[in-house]
């Protein structure tokens, strides 16, 4: 049965059970079969023993009767008895026909045949010779005679009938033995069938009993070792299908697994002894120097908060400063207009002379014209002779005003002329001064935007300066947290340095070689 031990735990109780379900099978056919023939032998017994029993009873009756009536009508001479008589046995020697018919139909026996053969022959030498003793009715001689071969006939035929009710006693009792056989074999087969179930069942439980427990029994010893901490022994894959085999090759592969694991949580546990020893070294170095950087942020919190004054001064200052500069810019933007209308009544004043100057240099000519004209009267005057001496003396006249407006009109000239010339002077002197006023309000207004650039760079200084203390100050204060987060890192190193001790000496409880 080793090749029950190379079969799957499922296949296993699959043929195990099937086994027992065919006994069961084979159980439930033998009670089948049995069953239907105790049912034939019952259906039998009930029904066509019965009937064959009672018209064997029937016609053995009917034989006697009718037997004891033809003698009492042969012997007898009375004719009311041979009518009373003679009926009742023609009804009866009917009714024994038909018991001999339904008989015949219903014996299936070989026995059972040759008896109503034989029975039948004897019936009809009874029923001659019956009729030869009615027939002999009269004649004592002759009814004597017949009377004792009917008597023979008779005897024959009862014991023929009495034989053949014996038969179908003798049959019901067969019959009835056959059921109670039937019963019993039925009875027997059950149990016997029973019992071989029962120690198959058993011998089946016991095989697949001993086919699972006892690798189970390995797994749970090889399963105590690993729970025990031994991962030394090294156990070989098992070739197989089988539940059990299976389970065993995994189980190995979780010691293999563990050993593995184990292996590198110890190397694993080791490292970390070994880096949380160096992070608790480099947390102490790292705590001194976070001490020293605190001191330090101090003092330059409190240099920066000194120098926060000294900007805010300056950034007052240069705001005081751009103030002047805006109103020295006002006052030389004033300047600067005054000086540019200046310019501009200088620009018309020159203008002006210059008119004045053309229309001089007009006058100057019309003198000269009339000059012209005065000479050219004197001169047709002249020729007048004394017609003209009046007018000639009026041309004079003329010619003396026109001399003299010349010459003030090149007097005027000469005056307008040096007037243009100082006015131009002055004008020039005025544009220069404007151009030297426009430079200084340029000059102002630059001086006013540095100035201003100046006060927004000092104000944006304080306020960097503000926002660089503010950071200095929150510096500070992350560095004391982060003093007190390595000092909390240095006691967490610690912790992690003993728990790793103590992972290391849990994992060298393992048996690994």
């Amino acid at each position: 049965m080793s090749f029950l031990f190379r079969l799957r735990i499922g296949a296993r109780m699959a043929l195990a059970f099937g086994f027992i379900v065919a006994l069961m099978l084979v159980v439930l056919a033998a009670v089948l079969l049995q069953i239907g023939r105790v049912e034939r032998l019952s259906a039998e017994l009930v029904e066509a023993q019965a009937e064959r029993l009672s018209l064997a009873q029937e016609w053995y009756q009917n034989i006697a009767v009718n037997s004891q009536r033809a003698l009492a009508i042969g012997l007898s001479s009375d004719d009311v008895l041979e009518q009373v008589f003679g009926d009742k046995m023609k009804s009866v020697t009917a009714r024994t026909s038909e018991i001999v018919k339904r008989y015949t139909e219903l014996e299936t026996t070989d026995e059972g045949r040759r008896g109503i053969e034989a029975m039948s022959q004897v019936r009809l030498r009874y029923l001659d010779q019956r009729k030869a003793l009615l027939a002999a009715r009269g004649d004592a001689a002759r009814v004597a005679a017949e009377g004792a071969a009917f008597q023979k006939v008779t005897a024959e035929y009862i014991e023929q009938a009495r034989q053949v009710l014996a038969y179908q006693q003798q049959r019901q009792r067969e019959i009835g033995a056959g059921v109670q056989a039937a019963s019993e074999a039925l009875r027997w087969t059950a149990v016997v069938v029973s019992l071989l179930a029962s120690i198959a069942a058993v011998v089946m439980g016991w095989t697949l009993s001993r086919g699972i427990t006892g690798p189970l029994a390995a797994l749970q010893a090889t399963a105590r070792r690993i729970a025990a901490g031994d991962l030394a022994e090294n156990i070989a894959l098992q070739p197989g299908e089988v539940e059990t085999v299976q389970l065993g090759n995994e189980i190995v592969r979780m010691q293999q697994s563990l050993r593995a694991l184990v292996g590198q949580v110890h190397e694993v546990a080791e490292s970390i002894e070994v880096a949380s020893s160096e992070v608790a070294a480099g947390n102490a170095d790292l705590s001194a120097r976070t001490e020293s950087t605190a001191s330090s942020l101090e003092e330059t919190s409190s240099t920066m908060q000194s120098l926060t004054g000294t900007v805010r001064q300056t950034a007052e200052s240069a705001r005081s400063a751009n103030e002047l500069a805006r109103s020295a810019g006002t006052v030389a933007g004033d300047g600067g207009t005054v000086v540019r209308d200046l310019v501009r009544s200088m620009e018309a004043i020159h203008r002006s002379s210059r008119r004045v100057a053309e229309i001089i240099g007009t006058i100057d000519g019309i003198a000269f014209q009339t000059n012209i004209l005065a000479l050219n009267a004197a001169v047709e005057a002249a020729r007048a002779g004394e017609q003209g001496r009046g007018f000639a003396v009026v041309a004079g006249e003329v010619r003396t005003l026109a001399q003299r407006s010349a010459q003030a009109a090149r007097e005027i000239k000469a005056l307008i002329d040096d007037s243009v010339r100082e006015v131009e002077l002055g004008t020039r002197s005025v544009g220069d001064a404007g151009r030297s006023m426009d430079e200084i309000v340029a000059a102002v207004q630059r001086v006013g935007e540095v100035v201003d650039g100046i006060s927004a760079t000092t104000a944006e200084q304080s306020e960097g300066i503000v926002g660089v203390n503010a950071a200095i100050v929150q510096i500070e204060q992350s560095t004391q947290q982060n003093a007190a987060l390595v000092e909390q890192s240095t006691a967490a190193a610690a912790s992690l340095r003993e728990q790793a001790r103590r992972l290391t000496s849990l994992v060298g409880g393992f048996r690994l070689d």
